[in-house]
């Protein structure tokens, strides 16, 4: 046997076939696209709640790129409330007719909040 074959991650998968990997995240990217489509169409009071939904749902994201920053001068509390703030200016912006993913939206956003 080579050494290809001896180890672990070349065996053959069960089946014949190598499961498919799943994207992370990927069902949450979809949720929030369409929760902000739905948004569009909503009265304010509805918006409003739909916006803070989608703000929750996405709230990792927002300290995950704060996280990037930390340890440059800003305390990390007051770095993630400004990219809460970009994540919120990034809700009300985004349009998903455009077809892009919410995320790729986001994060220049929120990166750019944080960096002021």
């Amino acid at each position: 046997m080579s050494d290809a074959q001896e180890n672990s991650q070349y065996r053959a998968h069960p089946g014949g076939r190598r499961p498919e990997r799943r994207r992370r995240g990927n069902r949450q990217a979809v949720y929030t696209r369409r929760l902000l489509a739905k948004a569009k169409q909503a009265d304010s009071r509805r918006r409003d709640r739909i916006h803070q939904e989608a703000a929750l749902l996405n709230m990792d994201m927002a300290r995950s790129v704060a996280s990037r920053y930390w340890g440059r001068g800003e305390q990390s509390e007051d770095l993630v409330q400004v990219a809460y703030v970009g994540l919120m200016k990034a809700i009300r912006g985004y349009d998903p007719d455009r077809g892009d993913d919410f995320r790729s939206y986001a994060v220049p956003t929120i990166t750019g909040e944080v960096k002021r």
